[in-house]
């Protein structure tokens, strides 16, 4: 049998599951071909012995940048075209063998709400084949919910004291909720049926909450994907775990690892290093930082500032390799994970568990459900510096790092989201293989 892996990013996370994928279907398979964009390197994430190397077959595609409206979906067909010539290509080159196709990211299929009506009938026609994928996030949060907390945030203070105010905070709240919610309802729906009408015929999914849900919208099978990730760390380490040994001792140092947005929390992780007294606290920011979404005072901040804080590494550059983001990690004290608008799991929760460090999440989304079940770290559940430097001190002071190692159910987790059970998941999967 040969195994197609289908990697239409090469950012963030998606090389780190590509390369746990080929490790899980190493033994599986008689030769696995990756089709990646162009210029990534997965035969360098996965590492190990020269005979795995010598199987893995690397098919590049073009990297295309999306234009804006219907044009998009022309975009995306390009890509279909593109994507259904190297499968056939794949099929010719190995006749009559069996084909395991996995689509590493299902959400990349749902490039608007607008197109979802035309993909009903397209990807049949460009993915004719049985295949498997992963679907990280089966919900979307509309900007609207956003600007309902903006809403609540400017007019919530003045509501309190004029009645005007409040009766229109009243309405426009309503009115934002329920287009909100038609918007989240026609979405959820249209994506479903997407799911239905393709050759999707088993799909992975991370958060248990929705797999019932998703198996009687789609009418597919639904198989759990564990959050599996590398732990091997650089030998020598980078420049920058030097860095962090010659900050103050006895701080506790912060981690804000990967890509630093304000998605990521980086807005508020700023404001409490700008404008709060951190002593005894020490920040390590490092990963490729995106400008854009902050405001203009953090953007000040970040260019003229934050160098002359004596207790805060700023590091915008990409971290070079996976090791070295392991190493970094096990220097740190406690994580900083507080993401907005993240459905899906991280793999940076799975390297802290590794390492045995504490994480600060977000309330309410499938990272806080980890940290709450697993005991692995503490919730945020007011999003406000004050409350986010109370819980980072609290985080940070012997008793709790004592108590958590102690109480943490670390053990479980790593058996839970081991590459052996990523084994059992994909051994599931290709049973839709042709």
């Amino acid at each position: 049998m040969i195994s197609i892996l289908i990697v239409v990013s090469w950012n963030g996370h998606h090389p780190s599951y590509c390369a746990e994928i080929i490790r899980a279907i190493d033994s599986l398979s008689r030769r696995i071909y990756v089709i990646c964009p162009n210029g990534a390197n997965p035969l360098e994430r996965v590492g190990g012995p020269a005979s795995m190397a010598g199987k893995i077959s690397v098919v590049f595609h073009t990297n295309r940048a999306y234009r804006t409206g219907f044009r998009k979906f022309a975009d995306l067909a390009a890509d279909f075209r593109e994507l259904r010539a190297h499968l056939s290509a794949i099929r010719d080159a190995n006749p009559g063998e069996k084909m395991f196709i996995f689509h590493t990211c299902l959400d990349s299929l749902f490039i608007g709400m607008l197109h979802l009506p035309l993909l009903w009938f397209c990807i049949p026609y460009f993915l004719p084949w049985p295949f498997s994928g992963l679907l990280l996030a089966p919900e979307r949060r509309w900007p609207l919910s956003r600007a309902r907390q903006e809403l609540d945030r400017r007019m919530g203070e003045a509501s309190n004291r004029d009645w005007f105010r409040r009766t229109a905070h009243w309405l426009l709240s309503g009115l934002l909720d329920g287009v909100a919610s038609g918007l989240r309802f026609y979405y959820l729906w249209q994506k479903n049926q997407v799911l239905k009408r393709s050759r999707c015929e088993q799909i992975a999914l991370q958060d248990e909450r929705y797999a019932d849900w998703l198996r009687m919208a789609t009418g597919k099978n639904v198989v759990l994907y564990p959050e599996t990730t590398s732990v091997q760390v650089s030998n020598p380490p980078p420049n920058l775990v030097d860095r962090i040994a010659m900050m103050k001792p006895g701080s506790v140092v912060v981690g804000l690892l990967g890509e630093l947005s304000r998605r990521k929390g980086l807005d508020l992780l700023l404001e409490v290093i700008q404008n709060h007294n951190t002593a005894g606290l020490s920040f390590v920011i490092a990963g490729m930082c995106d400008p854009a979404t902050l405001s203009a005072q953090h953007r000040a901040f970040l260019e003229n500032e934050i160098h002359e804080r004596n207790n805060v590494i700023f590091d915008p550059k990409s971290i070079s390799s996976e090791s070295d983001f392991n190493a970094i990690i096990e220097c740190c004290d406690l994580l900083y994970c507080v993401y907005q608008n993240h459905f899906h799991s991280s793999n940076v929760i799975s390297k802290a568990v590794a390492f045995r460090k504490p994480v600060l999440v977000n309330r309410g989304e499938l990272m806080a459900k980890r940290v709450e079940e697993y005991r692995i770290g503490s919730i945020l559940t007011d999003r406000s510096p004050d409350a986010c430097l109370r819980a980072l001190r609290c985080m940070g002071s012997p008793e709790y790092l004592k108590t958590i190692q102690e109480t943490a159910r670390y053990d479980q987790y790593m058996n839970d989201h081991s590459l052996a059970s990523l084994q059992r998941t994909m051994v599931m999967l290709r049973s839709v293989a042709i």
